[in-house]
């Protein structure tokens, strides 16, 4: 589970993507500025 740190101010309009920072307490095989895809749950 990764932890949002920070968002970005923008929404690119054509890829519909935002720039957002994490931590991921287990990110073995990961380096610094890999971008990836998230999936959220609903927050109520």
């Amino acid at each position: 589970t990764a932890t949002v740190k920070r968002l970005g101010a923008r929404i690119d309009e054509g890829s519909q993507t935002l720039l957002l920072i994490a931590s991921l307490p287990k990110a073995e095989g990961l380096l610094g500025g890999m971008s990836g895809t998230a999936q959220f749950a609903e927050f109520k």
